[in-house]
Formats: C-alpha cells, sequence, structure tokens
C-alpha cells in the first residue's frame, strides 16, 4: 500500500512554503491527469500508470492513484502526531484544488468523506488564527455547493 510518510515529508514537514507549494502543484496536475476522461464510478476504481493504487482487500476493489493519492492526503490529517506539530495549510490548498478540478473531483472528494473528515480530526485542533483554516473552509465551501447540485 501506498505510504504516507514521503506525502508528509513534502505536504508537511518541509520547511520551505515554496517547496510545498510546487509540490501541491505537482500532485494537483498528476489527479488532474489520472482523472481526465474518467466517468463518475471510474475514477476511484480503474487503474492509473502512476504506480500509486493500493492492493486489494478482502474483495475491496483498489483506488486508482488519483484516490489513493486523495485518502493518503486525507490520512494526513487524521494523523494525530502531524496535527500536533505541523501545520496542515498545503494539505487543505491541494484538497481545495482538487476540488476546484470539476464535478467528478468533487464526487471523488465526497465519496472519501473528505469533509466529515476534516471537520471531525481536524476542525476541533484548529486555532482561529491557523494558516489551515482558509484554505480547509474554502475545500468546504466548494463541496456544499457541489453536493447541492
Amino acid at each position: 500500500p501506498l505510504g504516507r510518510y514521503w506525502l508528509a515529508q513534502m505536504v508537511v514537514m518541509c520547511p520551505h512554503d515554496s517547496t510545498k507549494d510546487a509540490f501541491v502543484q505537482l500532485l494537483v496536475r498528476l489527479i488532474a491527469t489520472c482523472s481526465s476522461g474518467a466517468t463518475h464510478g471510474e475514477l476511484g476504481r480503474r487503474d492509473c500508470a502512476t504506480g500509486l493504487a493500493e492492493t486489494a482487500n478482502a474483495g475491496v476493489e483498489p483506488l486508482t492513484g488519483a484516490a489513493a493519492l486523495i485518502e493518503a492526503m486525507l490520512g494526513l490529517i487524521e494523523d494525530p502526531r502531524s496535527v500536533a506539530l505541523f501545520s496542515m495549510m498545503h494539505v487543505f490548498q491541494l484538497l481545495n484544488h482538487v476540488a476546484r478540478l470539476g464535478p467528478t473531483e468533487q464526487r471523488l472528494l465526497l465519496e472519501l468523506d473528505a469533509p466529515c473528515r476534516a471537520i471531525t480530526y481536524f476542525l476541533p485542533r484548529l486555532g482561529k488564527n491557523s494558516r489551515s483554516l482558509m484554505p480547509m473552509m474554502q475545500m468546504l465551501a466548494t463541496l456544499i455547493c457541489a453536493a447541492d447540485v
């Protein structure tokens, strides 16, 4: 399965915001490429040549590269060690950019329960002045609008 350590290194723990910004943009382009041409049901299930697909367990279909990558990013906000020590601003920037890619990606984020996971695991830990607050709220607003459609 896809490990989260390299994601945490580049998106959470790296001391340089410019490096995090560039890596987030790279991941958004990767997700956009994996999801281009995918239909609603395919994005979370079909194979992707990125090598990020997780292995199937007990008959569960593997996630695609895009879905596995988003799942790993959501896993970062659920890790109490990461949340306690580092800013999640770039994680939420990535999720916000993915939500803005289009309806297919919005449905995938909703299927992966991104809004609930963000609120449940991270919002109680946020301070009013957290740099993570704005991108998280933007992602939630985009997904709320998508859920109404």
